[in-house]
């Protein structure tokens, strides 16, 4: 790759001046009868340059290729070999190898289509003297006075070399020339959908977890098309095709879907899940161009590619669960009901099993909801058998409650109850908190029941949903993990003369974790937490608590 200052755009030329030549062409100085003009056999020369469309800046030619006789108006003949030169039209000495070429002088003498006018400036500036059958080149760099614009058409530029042809006599034409055609492309382009279909190549593009990363390869040019296009995309294992939505309570929702395949592909659409900094993004696309009035004819299809930074950034959050201990005894002080559970609300707030906050700060120039999550899989185990059998979730997770939930304490309430809270939401770089409380228990435990053993486990997962971003409101995304922890309890009561305790000697009640304070801001983070935490899926859910659940997106 070739690298030059801002609206620099560089070319490499191969600039054919005898032997080996393909078609004739007539012209000539100015000042000169055509008459005397020897151009010899002229080599079109077709290139193809990928262009920045924002800066006109540098980057990599390829699809050389030797222009066809239908795109010069003056060819005179198809095919030549050395040993049988083109003459030019009224030329009656065609160039010959022993001839000699003096040193010539290369200028931009054309150009045609809806790029700026370029001015040019070659090294090295003048070819050097030799043998007719020699092959000269220089480097052209093209400066326009403004950036290319994105979309147009390819632009066609000649460049010719004026020299001196003499035979061996030392009898030369007065002035001969050799020719070479280039075909300027505006470039591949990434298109983001997200973004109103905005150009982002050679751009740094931000994202946050859990928002859309819509991308399509552009047309470069009016009358270009595309195929096998190819993207490599960085940390895809890292990423997910689509996850279902959580706007009312589904039944279920699945894993979410992998990531489309990145090959052969037009375009895409995924969501990134975890955080990365500065990782390069390339398309590569086959690009086959099918000519046009600004375009020079057809050409030959070639490869070009674009490439981005991608930045993908993600809340800042930290979680502080305090855990209780299972119990066993009366549960609610309006009732004498015994339950096995997870805490109790006899003395709120103090016995609940599980009280967590959470706090959420989204990056600078984001906003979004957050909220938690909780799974249950849950087995009663009574004796003797009642009808129905006690229900279970098989091993299963299913939905506890709300998809989205946040939960407090109602002392209003008659009688006093664990409520639903509305959705927070937490806006650019400021922390947002909410805290939850659970005490689960068994359900009432009564005549003939000789014993009851309860698991319940759970999975606890904070979530965000991104609503905006530096650039606006952000229409397109999904509820994404940032941190999960997972805890149960499991104790067997027994029956003995119309009272409940704990069985003896074993099975012996648990729970997990133990009693106490878990913190994310711990150094070590404890073992219980899982960053960012697995997406939620079930395939029941467990009725919800008291009220309705709060609105999601």
């Amino acid at each position: 790759m070739l690298r030059f200052p801002k609206h620099i755009v560089s070319v490499w030329w191969l600039l054919i001046a005898a032997g080996g030549i393909i078609a004739g062409c007539h012209g000539g100085g100015p000042s000169t009868p055509a008459v005397n003009v020897a151009q010899g056999g002229l080599h079109g020369v077709t290139k193809y340059s990928s262009v920045n469309p924002t800066t006109a800046c540098q980057e990599t030619f390829a699809g050389d290729g030797i222009a066809s006789a239908s795109q010069f108006a003056c060819f005179v003949q198809a095919n030549s070999s050395p040993s049988t030169p083109l003459t030019a039209i009224g030329e009656p000495y065609p160039m010959q190898p022993s001839w000699t070429c003096k040193a010539g002088t290369y200028s931009l003498v054309y150009s045609q289509g809806s790029f700026p006018t370029p001015t040019a400036s070659f090294s090295p500036a003048q070819s050097a003297q030799g043998p007719c059958n020699k092959s000269d080149s220089t480097s052209v760099s093209f400066t326009f006075p403004s950036p290319i614009p994105t979309g147009e058409a390819n632009a066609q530029y000649k460049v010719v070399e004026y020299f001196q042809a003499c035979n061996p006599s030392n009898i030369c034409q007065a002035e001969s020339t050799g020719l070479a055609i280039l075909n300027l492309h505006p470039g591949l382009r990434i298109v983001d959908f997200e973004a109103n279909n905005q150009d982002i190549q050679n751009t740094s593009w931000p994202r946050i977890v859990g928002q859309a990363a819509s991308l399509y390869a552009g047309q470069p040019g009016a009358f270009d098309s595309l195929s096998n296009c190819n993207w490599t995309v960085p940390n895809v294992s890292d990423a997910v095709g689509s996850y279902g939505s959580y706007a009312n309570v589904p039944t279920s929702l699945a894993a979410p879907s992998p990531v489309p395949s990145l090959t052969n592909a037009s375009g895409f659409k995924l969501y990134w899940t975890k955080a990365f900094t500065a990782q390069q993004m390339s398309l590569t696309c086959t690009v086959s161009n099918s000519g046009g009035q600004t375009d020079g004819g057809p050409v030959s299809p070639m490869q070009l590619s674009a490439v981005l930074n991608a930045n993908v950034v993600t809340p800042g959050r930290t979680i502080t669960a305090n855990f209780g201990s299972i119990y066993l005894g009366r549960y609610i002080s309006t009732t004498s009901d015994i339950m096995i559970s997870f805490g109790n609300e006899l003395n709120m707030p103090s016995s609940f099993g599980l009280q967590t906050t959470y706090k959420v700060t989204p990056p600078t120039g984001y906003s979004g909801y957050f909220g938690a999550n909780q799974l249950l899989n849950y087995t009663t185990t009574v004796v003797p058998q009642p009808s129905p059998t006690p229900g279970n979730t098989n091993g299963a997770y299913e939905l506890d409650g709300c998809p989205i939930y946040t939960t407090y304490w109602d002392a209003a309430e008659t009688p006093p109850d664990i409520e639903q809270a509305p959705v927070p939401t937490a806006s650019s770089g400021t922390a947002a908190t909410f805290a939850t409380v659970d005490a689960p228990n068994s359900g009432r435990l009564f005549d003939p029941i000789q014993s009851e053993r309860e698991h319940d486990a759970f999975i606890d997962t904070l979530m965000f949903k991104a609503t905006g971003g530096p650039n606006g409101a952000i229409t397109d995304s999904i509820w994404v993990p940032l941190e999960s922890y997972a805890w149960y309890f499991d104790g067997t009561a027994v029956e003995n003369s119309g009272v409940y305790a704990w069985a003896s000697p074993s099975p012996a009640p648990t729970q997990y974790p133990a009693a106490g304070t878990y913190s994310t801001t711990s150094s070590p983070e404890p073992v219980i937490f899982t960053k960012p935490g697995n997406f939620p899926s079930w395939n029941s859910v467990f009725p919800a608590p008291s009220g309705t659940c709060p609105p999601t997106a």
